[in-house]
Parts: C-alpha cells; structure tokens; sequence
C-alpha cells in the first residue's frame, strides 16, 4: 500500500503480474479540509475504498485474469499511467463495477451511494436513466476504442463536484456515472470472486 497526495481517493494498477494499490491520504482529511480542493472524504469510508482498490489489484495480478491492462504488460511504474488511460472506457467501467461490487461484498449493509462515494440522489436519479444514459453513450462513443479521448473519461468517470447536484441530464449526467454502469454490469457476472475478477465485461 503506498500513501501519498492525489487528486484521486485512491487508484490501483498493475505491474508485470503484480497489483498495486494506492490511497491518497490528503482526500481523507474530513468535509471541508480543503475547501473543496480535493475530496474531503471522512475517514470512516477508507476501509470501503480500500477493499475497492484490492479488487482492482487482485484482477490484475490473478493467472487467466481478462484484465486487458495486466495483457499489456506494462514495462515498469512510470508507463502504469499512460497505459491506464489507453484502456478502452467499456473494459474501465467494468474494472470499476467489479470492484464497487467487492466492496459491497465485504461490507454487506453499505449503502449503494456509500460504496460509489456518491450521494443518495445521484443513484436516485441514475437507477431512473441509467439505461438511456448507456445507450446515449454507445450511440455517440465507442466504449472498445483504445486510447479513447480524455472528455470520455471526465464525463464518465471523474470526481466533477458540480454534477455532484443537481439538475441532471443525459448531457450533464451525475458525476462518475460510469461507476454505476459497471456495478450493473458485474452485477451479472457468476462464480466466487476468483471466477468474477478474472471475467470479461459484458458486449
């Protein structure tokens, strides 16, 4: 586990067949520790991050794993980023889903908005438009293309804390919409979780 600032709560990666993850200490610090800045989460919620960002580093070092990024075999610590953001957006929103749904795994009476770090009328408003939202997205992207442009990124995935409130729309979706998506998605997939974080997302 490596501590350290970032604009993100915490991230995970991979290296060779080894998983890494990360938290980002200065994101843990209380609402309003920095005004905004960065994330401010309460303390209470990092055993929830943290189980999330296991997931992700046991997806990318488990043998037979689909993860596309562990395929790659990324050279050494200073390629994980570029390589991360060359992920097609429909393998990343998978990844993502996957481990949200491990954490709720591990924490059976967390909240659904808990475990995406998002609030309770962001998931109101998604678990109403998720599915046109979806297809809006596929229409417009194509959620299998590598090296897919950062602005697919920001709007699915990002922590944008304006779309933390509302109104919402297909154009101005909740933040980290993405997230939501990915729960559904692996929400479908079977077996132990060694048979789950190995899996590939659905076409």
């Amino acid at each position: 586990m490596l501590v350290g600032p970032g604009r993100s709560n915490a991230s995970a990666a991979g290296w060779g067949d080894r998983g890494l993850a990360f938290v980002w200490l200065e994101n843990w610090l209380g609402h309003g520790a920095t005004g905004g800045e960065l994330q401010d989460l309460e303390l209470k919620l990092l055993p929830i991050a943290v189980s999330h960002e296991l997931a992700h580093a046991l997806r990318y070092a488990l043998p037979g794993t689909t993860s596309l990024l562990r395929r790659m075999n990324v050279a050494g610590p200073e390629a994980i980023w570029d390589a991360r953001i060359s992920l097609p957006l429909r393998e990343v929103m998978y990844d993502e889903g996957l481990a949200t749904r491990f954490s709720r795994d591990a924490f059976p009476d967390l909240s659904i908005a808990d475990s995406l770090l998002m609030n309770v009328e962001q998931v109101a408003w998604l678990d109403e438009h998720w599915i046109q939202l979806l297809a809006d997205r596929k229409r417009r992207w194509n959620l299998d293309q590598s090296n897919p442009p950062m602005d697919w990124f920001i709007d699915g995935l990002a922590h944008v804390p304006a779309r933390s409130r509302p109104p919402w729309t297909l154009e101005r979706p909740p933040a980290k919409w993405a997230y939501y998506v990915g729960l559904k998605w692996a929400e479908q997939s079977q077996g132990d979780w060694s048979r789950r974080l190995r899996s590939s997302p659905p076409a």
